[in-house]
């Protein structure tokens, strides 16, 4: 059911990767952890859970990141910013490739929602 291919994995028509997610403001004396979660998009959805089972499929949901359409995707100091109304959401790719197709996505499943 996955199949691997530099770090992405693709579950029949999902966008699926391991990126590191940052939990926690900095800005409010809060430490700030980075946590590696596997990343899987449904829709206008992102669901991140916290590993995969022996059949490879994603298991333990740790939350959701919803997009919307005035949702803004942006590259910055080579990670992922999905900047929503409430948060913004800071996620690091594995590689520079990996990081160039989230944004991709991400930014088309945004423009489709302004359609």
């Amino acid at each position: 059911m996955c199949e691997c291919t530099a770090n992405l994995f693709q579950f029949n028509t999902l966008y699926v990767s391991w990126l590191v997610v940052l939990f926690g403001l900095q800005t409010l004396g809060i430490a700030a952890k980075r946590k590696r979660r596997l990343c899987v998009v449904e829709g206008f959805v992102v669901r991140y859970y916290e590993s995969i089972d022996s059949n490879n499929n994603p298991k333990g949901l740790k939350g959701t990141i919803k997009i919307y359409e005035d949702s803004s995707v942006e590259i910055k100091d080579n990670r992922l910013l999905i900047r929503n109304p409430d948060r913004t959401w800071d996620l690091e790719c594995e590689s520079q490739d990996i990081l160039t197709r989230w944004s991709a996505k991400l930014s088309s499943i945004v423009a489709t929602l302004k359609l």
